[in-house]
């Protein structure tokens, strides 16, 4: 026996697992962060991938609109990078009137003052004329057509108003568009609820299949739904991009700048390089944390954790799963979709009608609980989490128990103790991002 430790909201717990049966672990990169960001990017915003220098691409007398992330994309590190560009547009002559840094909310509700100067930062916040996109308010947007897809292209009149467009972001891996970033702080970022919904519907598959299976993490070339936030994009205006990329410290670990598509393909690349994880392991259980808060503070951002173990687990295998979920299910339309239905194909028709991010996100995961057997120790009500289609535990100890009941005898054992950063690559992996 070994004596194992997973993240677990604020602590741990500390499990108890045959080491015979284990036979591999899949754990994050140790990345450093960047030494220099102020530096680093002062030297990409005059050497930038696949683009002029900022300084040949904007005038002084520019209006400049700067695309930022809200506060459900903090982690991007706004408040660390975006002074740096300012200054840079100063040096170049743009007087900080003609500048608006516009905070892609989505379809997320707005900031309250004190939510904007923590996501720009006091300085830039008291300089600068900092606003929220509102995608449900037409007087704000301005119609640009429709994709090749039929989305209706409604796009923020800021954006299209400015003489120059800076997208702002992080890459990650995303379920929907392969890789987070790059286009995404425009098309979904500051674009109309009917260019949104319609965006991810796409995400939604045939009957038989649920989700399309071409919609998913680490593709984007391929991949419908990103080609058409590219489409997206392009109807509008996009002159530069500036993307982090984190390690599982949430320290900007890298930094990449230029063209909105070019630079985000340097940018993926370097994604790939820290969190995706060359294996051949498939296990007959997985034992996996979401490493803890804030990536457990619900079930709704413990998704992506799922999302990575369901990689390593053989068809009908065992997950199990620690995550605290402190608050709750943590998106209504998610909950509604998991908690709400009998089964998947009554879920399937009311995504026909009614596609949300959170509800696609609910159906991703009733389709997993349909697949394979998961094990969830959480500080969610027990009814709730059956519910969920998943199988409640009343310790740690206890999901073992449960599990080991559930993989039979003598099962093959893989952990997985940073799931929500960690993306396993199988040598067979036909996707592409190029």
């Amino acid at each position: 026996m070994a004596i194992y430790h997973f993240e677990y909201g604020d602590t741990h717990v500390e499990l108890t697992i045959p080491r015979r049966r284990v036979i591999g672990s899949i754990e994050a990169r140790k990345t450093p962060p960047l030494p220099d960001l102020e530096g680093t990017l002062r030297h990409l915003l005059s050497h930038p991938t696949g683009s002029p220098p900022l300084q040949e691409i904007v005038k002084g007398s520019d209006r400049v609109t700067i695309l930022a992330g809200d506060m459900t994309r903090l982690w991007v590190g706004t408040a660390k990078f975006l002074p740096v560009l300012l200054n840079e547009l100063q040096e170049i002559g743009v007087n900080p009137s003609l500048v608006t840094v516009l905070l892609g909310t989505g379809d997320h509700r707005p900031h309250t003052v004190d939510e904007k100067r923590l996501i720009v930062g006091d300085r830039v916040f008291l300089k600068y004329r900092v606003v929220d996109h509102r995608a449900r308010e037409k007087d704000d947007l301005l119609f640009l057509g429709r994709t090749s897809r039929q989305t209706p292209i409604w796009v923020n009149r800021l954006v299209m108003e400015a003489d120059k467009v800076i997208l702002t972001g992080g890459i990650v891996y995303h379920f929907l568009a392969g890789f987070g970033g790059g286009p995404k702080a425009l098309s979904i970022g500051t674009s109309g609820y009917e260019t949104i919904q319609n965006n991810h519907k796409i995400a939604l598959g045939t009957a038989m299949e649920g989700l399309n299976p071409k919609v998913c993490s680490g593709i984007t070339w391929g991949n419908p739904l990103f080609e058409d936030l590219v489409e997206i994009m392009r109807a509008a205006k996009a002159d530069f991009l500036v993307n982090t990329i984190i390690n599982y410290k949430k320290e900007i670990a890298a930094i990449v700048a230029g063209d909105p598509l070019e630079a985000h393909q340097e940018g993926i690349e370097k994604v790939q390089a820290f969190y995706g994880i060359d294996t051949n392991l498939m296990g007959d259980m997985v034992i996996a944390s979401a490493m803890g808060y804030p990536e457990d503070i619900n079930l709704y951002q413990v998704y992506k954790t799922l999302d990575n173990v369901t990689r390593v687990v053989k068809p009908g295998g065992v997950i199990v799963l620690y995550a605290e979920c402190r608050e709750g299910m943590g998106n209504e339309d998610f909950a509604h979709i998991l908690t709400e239905f009998s089964d998947n194909s009554t879920r399937y028709s009311f995504l026909e009608k009614h596609c949300t991010i959170g509800g696609l996100m609910g159906f991703g995961i009733a389709l997993w609980a349909e697949r394979y057997k998961i094990v969830l120790y959480s500080s969610m009500e027990p009814e709730l989490v059956k519910k969920t289609g998943m199988i409640p535990a009343s310790s740690p100890e206890n999901a073992i128990e449960k599990g080991s009941e559930l993989a039979g005898e003598s099962p093959d054992i893989v952990l997985m103790p940073h799931g929500s950063v960690t993306f396993p690559i199988h040598s067979n992996h036909s996707g592409r991002t190029e």
